[in-house]
């Protein structure tokens, strides 16, 4: 009895950030890559997936999720230059690659709207995966 009482008053909060963001991200990052949209789509979905990551990692290290937010992005454009995804002028716009762009949209995306007062339950996934969806739209078009 007093171990059943014990585990009631010692238990943890959850250290995620939002789990059906991360994954509606990596979901939106594997469809935008097998249906071979535009570099700055995938980019978009790449930066979203990368800043989720971090909102978790950010609860468990105990670190400002600013700072690791931007170490992750970072990393991932690391990651994109050592795999030498970046630098082909044929994928770029003024000189830069269309999926950096992407990537640092998706980035801000995923980090300021879920910031936004919450009215209802799962705004922030329901908001921040529309805004996504039609900026992929728009990408697409253009």
């Amino acid at each position: 009895m007093i171990e059943w009482i014990s585990s009631w008053l010692l238990v943890q909060p959850a250290l995620a950030h939002c789990p059906l963001c991360t994954a509606a991200a990596g979901t939106g990052l594997a469809v935008t890559r097998f249906y071979g949209l535009d570099d700055a789509a995938v980019g978009l979905w790449l930066g979203a997936f990368a800043v989720s990551g971090a909102s978790w990692m950010s609860r468990i290290l105990k670190v400002g999720k600013e700072i690791v937010a931007a170490a992750s992005v970072i990393l991932t454009l690391l990651t994109l230059w050592v795999a030498g995804v970046l630098g082909n002028p044929a994928y770029s716009v003024f000189g830069v690659d269309r999926i950096v762009l992407g990537l640092i949209a998706g980035s801000l995306l995923a980090f300021y709207v879920p910031m936004m007062k919450k009215r209802i339950p799962y705004q922030s996934l329901v908001v921040t995966v529309s805004i996504l969806i039609a900026a992929t739209v728009v990408l697409w078009l253009i």
